[in-house]
């Protein structure tokens, strides 16, 4: 027999900081204690939240573990016994043979273990350059890409993204601390987060495809927070994504920024 612990994410997460190292320190704890206790966690698919299932035999140690977690302890993640069913998990993964992306060496899904990974693509008309120039103009996505608000440069003089630029905006209503790591024109450009503690690599690589262009776009993420929300944040990236890549094209297709 077990019994199924609720992990949810608080509404006040958002309002609570937390860093790096607390984050870390979570992860690892609660990795260690999955595996002493040979417990099983769930990802709902339809809430940023999962479900734990201990033997029973390990309830009772697993569940005083978690209360000194840092997330948990710091109130960013509800730990509640007595859930009432395990959810259903999505089959969105990383392929290896797909990624068009370099990703650093401490984000590399093919090295390091990422627990949300997103990629979507989407042919246009618009030549590359168009493309680029869009996206590089970051403070005027909210014109176009609905999930995004309050992008401000904080670093460089001029309108656009550029390599090493910190930027901070808001997405999915979280606030996101923001640095260009790469950035070649007209063709690549990727960014690292950091959001509740987490860490986020998000790349761009545009092909040429006749007079149109090839847009991809490929996001991991990794964190406390990711892996209990795993599959909320999968389909979550997966959808808006899409629409990020619709809306770029659709605007890049009337031609480049004023």
């Amino acid at each position: 027999m077990a019994q199924l612990i609720s992990l949810t994410l608080a509404k006040k997460a958002n309002d609570i900081p937390v860093t790096l190292a607390e984050d870390h320190e979570t992860v690892s704890a609660f990795e260690a204690m999955l595996k002493k206790t040979k417990s099983r966690l769930y990802c709902d698919a339809n809430a940023p939240s999962a479900v734990l299932e201990v033997p029973d035999k390990a309830a009772k140690d697993a569940i005083k573990g978690l209360a000194k977690l840092p997330l948990i302890e710091k109130g960013v993640v509800i730990c509640k016994p007595g859930a009432k069913s395990v959810p259903k998990s999505t089959k969105l993964r990383f392929d290896p043979k797909k990624t068009k992306v370099h990703w650093a060496r401490d984000f590399d899904p093919n090295r390091v273990k990422v627990p949300t990974y997103a990629y979507n693509e989407l042919a246009s008309d618009a030549p590359v350059e168009a493309v680029f120039g869009w996206l590089m103009r970051a403070p005027r996505w909210p014109e176009w890409y609905p999930n995004s608000a309050n992008v401000k440069l904080r670093s460089f003089a001029g309108k656009d993204l550029q390599l090493g630029t910190h930027f901070t905006w808001s997405t999915f209503g979280v606030h996101v601390d923001t640095y260009v790591e790469e950035f070649v024109p007209p063709y690549r450009i990727a960014w690292r987060g950091f959001l509740m503690g987490s860490e986020v690599i998000h790349a761009w690589v545009f092909e040429r495809n006749g007079s149109g262009s090839r847009l991809i776009t490929e996001e991991v993420q990794r964190g406390f927070v990711c892996i209990l929300a795993h599959d909320f944040f999968v389909q979550g990236l997966h959808k808006n994504h899409q629409l990020w890549l619709e809306r770029l094209a659709k605007q890049a297709e009337k031609g480049m920024p004023d």
